[in-house]
């Protein structure tokens, strides 16, 4: 005969959740991952062919799916603290103390800094790594760190084979990877990150998700080019250099969708280059950009003259970067 149901019986078949700490959520990666992973069921990327429903791609960042049950949980904090809390975020952390920060990411499942888009975040997110590293005996369920790094800490990387340059790079050549002067400090934090991973990987395992340049849902690094496009009061969109530097870009909801799947499947390679297979030069994207938004004219600037862009911050990370596409 059927047992009678129980109490504990509905409890163990309601989807469980897991808990997100993603910094910045008011940021544009932030938002926009925060936001990915709040739709997510808890383990979805593991059940094959899994397909997002029709049109889902062409809604806004703002706009909020109904609810589903056992989605992450998501908590993070604010880079401007006067912006409202997010619709999808439960919880927005508020700290005046290292500590007290620390007190709420023991309490998550997995824990997500981003070192991209704020320099700042740099030290925090490593000071939160290291003061996990230390509580991991104390951990009373399996935790995640995923350092979400750039691609620019290959930039200077020499070619696996100087005659064949095209060889591509993969991800177990990170250690002979060489970063642009501009992001020593980023490369440090991903050593510290592997490194604190190795202790214990059954109560801590570490991940270093090195993105190429994001673009979609409202744009970042590429804003000042569909900007000025749109604009119109340029002759011509501006080429940084040559423009034959090939540019490492991936979609914003691909670099959450990578995301989605180490949070779900804990895959055993630490060390992740998130990209494209597009393989596009900067010539080549601004030219599109041009022609579909703008005039469809480019001017090529000299070295000399776009030395006036660093104080804009993010184009230097387009412009005078060694050829990386066959990360």
């Amino acid at each position: 005969p059927q047992r009678p149901l129980k109490m504990a019986d509905a409890i163990d078949d309601k989807p469980q959740t897991k808990r997100i700490f993603v910094n910045h959520v008011d940021s544009y990666l932030g938002k926009n991952i925060s936001k990915f992973l709040s739709e997510c069921v808890v383990g979805s990327s593991l059940e094959e062919g899994e397909e997002g429903s029709e049109g889902e791609e062409d809604r806004g960042s703002d706009y909020i799916p109904p609810s589903k049950e056992g989605t992450y949980t998501i908590i993070g904090t604010l880079q401007n603290p006067a912006n409202a809390k997010p619709d999808w975020v439960k919880e927005v952390v508020q700290y005046t103390a290292k500590e007290e920060l620390a007190d709420h990411l023991m309490e998550c499942d997995i824990i997500i800094y981003d070192i991209t888009e704020d320099p700042d975040q740099i030290d925090e997110g490593t000071w939160a790594c290291s003061a996990l590293h230390a509580e991991l005996e104390h951990f009373d369920n399996p935790k995640m760190f995923i350092l979400l790094s750039s691609v620019m800490t290959w930039a200077k990387s020499k070619p696996l084979d100087p005659d064949d340059p095209e060889i591509p790079f993969t991800e177990d050549d990170y250690r002979r990877r060489k970063p642009h002067p501009n992001f020593k400090n980023h490369i440090s934090a991903e050593k510290l990150v592997i490194k604190n991973g190795k202790t214990n990987k059954g109560k801590f395992v570490t991940y270093v998700v090195a993105s190429g340049l994001t673009f979609g849902m409202g744009e970042s690094i590429f804003h000042f080019l569909f900007k000025a496009a749109w604009e119109g009061k340029s002759p011509a969109l501006q080429v940084f250099g040559t423009g034959t530097n090939i540019v490492p870009t991936i979609h914003i909801k691909d670099l959450a969708a990578v995301l989605q799947n180490i949070c779900d499947q804990r895959p055993k390679t630490r060390y992740i280059v998130a990209v494209d297979d597009s393989q596009s030069t900067l010539e080549e994207i601004v030219r599109a950009i041009a022609t579909h938004l703008g005039n469809g004219k480019v001017k090529k600037l000299s070295k000399e003259d776009y030395d006036f862009l660093k104080v804009c911050g993010t184009p230097e990370c387009i412009v005078g970067t060694s050829d990386i596409c066959t990360i």
